[in-house]
């Protein structure tokens, strides 16, 4: 009877494949990979009339083994190896994949809601302060704006550009808060947010999340927009878009994603996060350099336009993780596949939004919205039951055209147009603005 430690003809195969190559493989580290859902197993086919059976190595494991053999080293996640071989375009087993994705999405959960600290609190928004608190104590209540942002903010400002320019502040009906939101209370928000979803989101809620990441001192009259766009009985509240905004714990629905995207989309959503980073250094690169050359240039010209548009927020989170790790950039992906999704739902919300405006670099760019908006143009897509997106048709300033910036004054906002667009009304109500909205098409 043979040992179990006895190399069958196939692994041989693997091993020797390996070799050839290059790669250093021991029947100990073949197992292991395999153990752990690295390597898919081998196919063995019976040879019938009592002959036993046979194996051959599964389509693609020669390749996977040799990939292994040259990028595993000891001590490393076997999730990392899993991600980092799908970047590669690798033949990973599915399975191995999918388990790696969805342990990113778990390792959101906060070392509070793990140790069973909010045991006996029942009220969400509590549970979030005592989360926020947790955070703060254990030194994770960062800045939301990184400090190489801040810096060009500052940087531009010293050149002359004004952040609260005329042309800005007369849009900006000021903030529905008398004082501004601390991080703290923004932090808090945010975690309640996560935890149930639509319930939590108001607003006021995105209206400072939009103020809080702004350069400093700004008007904003995006997020003036949205504050404002419930004061009266014909105004939107971000809570009346039903299927738009997520039920639930927002979690769960990444790990839906997981479990249901083609790999192809998935390896999609991974790419781009590559590029979105890509863009994302040279876009402050480019800003910085002009900056050092005190020039109020195209690209701190195009830094000003997007300080307020949807580009920020990318550029935002992109740069806050410095040297991100495959689950960093795992949750990275699988956060604009849900954005995405939300997006491919939101015409059967809201019909006839004017999805061209995204074609602005200034409000989104170009890699951002390669990924998110074709579903969105998409207008035959069936309505969703469960989770489509939440409101980021800011749909109000496209105010900056190729040229339509003047450098005058210093005043990156001098001259520019506006475009004011509004949100569809509820059903059964008359749009006020349709004409305008229309027109800007």
């Amino acid at each position: 009877m043979p040992s179990p430690d006895a190399l069958s003809p196939a692994d041989q195969e693997l091993i020797g494949y390996a070799a050839a190559h290059g790669g250093i493989v021991t029947p100990k580290r073949l197992r292991s990979w395999r153990a752990r859902g690295l390597v898919e197993r081998n196919v063995v086919r019976r040879l019938g009339r009592g002959r036993g059976t046979a194996s051959r190595p599964a389509d693609g494991a020669k390749e996977m083994v040799l990939w292994l053999a040259r990028n595993a080293k000891p001590g490393g996640r076997p999730d990392d190896l899993a991600l980092r071989a799908f970047a590669d375009r690798m033949p990973v087993p599915e399975a191995a994949v999918r388990a790696a994705f969805r342990a990113a999405v778990d390792r959101l959960m906060t070392q509070a809601e793990q140790s069973g600290e909010l045991a006996g609190i029942e009220d969400p928004q509590q549970q979030a302060e005592v989360l926020a608190q947790h955070l703060d104590a254990t030194g994770h209540l960062a800045t939301l704006v990184p400090a190489r942002i801040r810096r060009l903010d500052d940087a531009i400002r010293n050149l002359g550009v004004d952040w609260s320019a005329p042309q800005l502040a007369v849009l900006d009906h000021g903030a529905g808060m008398l004082e501004p939101a601390r991080t703290a209370d923004l932090l808090t928000t945010a975690m309640e947010i996560i935890r149930t979803g639509r319930s939590a989101v108001h607003n006021q809620a995105i209206g400072d999340f939009f103020r809080a990441l702004s350069p400093s001192h700004a008007a904003n009259p995006i997020a003036s927009l949205i504050e404002h766009l419930d004061v009266d009985d014909e105004g939107l509240a971000v809570q009346d878009l039903d299927g738009v905004l997520i039920e639930g714990d927002i979690r769960d629905e990444l790990r839906r994603l997981v479990a249901g995207t083609p790999l192809p989309l998935l390896h999609h959503a991974w790419r781009s996060v590559d590029q979105i980073r890509a863009w994302a250094h040279e876009f402050c690169s480019a800003a910085e350099a002009e900056v050092a050359a005190r020039r109020v240039g195209p690209a701190v010209l195009a830094w000003c336009r997007a300080s307020l548009m949807p580009t920020r927020i990318f550029l935002i989170t992109t740069l806050k993780v410095g040297q991100p790790s495959p689950a960093d950039h795992a949750r990275a992906a699988v956060g604009l596949l849900m954005i995405r999704d939300m997006l491919g739902q939101l015409n059967t919300v809201i019909p006839g939004l004017p999805w061209n405006l995204l074609d602005n670099p200034d409000i989104m760019s170009d890699c951002v919205r390669a990924f998110l908006v074709p579903p969105a143009r998409d207008c035959t897509r069936t309505p969703r039951h469960s989770t489509p997106m939440r409101e980021e048709d800011l749909s109000d300033t496209a105010r900056t055209g190729a040229g339509g910036v003047k450098p005058a004054h210093c005043s990156t906002f001098a001259s520019a147009p506006t475009t004011r667009l509004a949100c569809s009304p509820k059903p059964g109500r008359k749009d006020p603005t349709s004409e305008h909205s229309h027109s800007a098409r």
